[in-house]
């Protein structure tokens, strides 16, 4: 949260906030980021990369594509050669 806290506040307007939170964040874990992000930044987008569904928009997997259509706002991970 001190990291997130100074980008923030000491940068001027930030438009998104790319996360790549533990699999194993809960929930609330994830929740409790965005609420950090919005209360100080409201406009800011947060990946879905957050955890657990919740953020702004959807971030597959590193160098996935989806196998279907997907209706929300998505991006992924890609690269165009095997390492980033």
């Amino acid at each position: 949260m001190p990291q997130l806290e100074e980008l923030l506040t000491q940068y001027g307007e930030i438009g998104i906030i790319w996360c790549d939170t533990p699999c194993s964040m809960t929930k609330e874990q994830s929740g409790k980021i965005i609420g950090f992000i919005k209360s100080i930044q409201p406009n800011c987008i947060v990946c879905g990369r957050v955890g657990n569904g919740i953020g702004d928009y959807v971030c597959l997997g590193d160098n996935r594509t989806p196998a279907k259509k997907i209706v929300e706002e998505w991006e992924t991970a890609a690269t165009i050669n095997n390492t980033f």
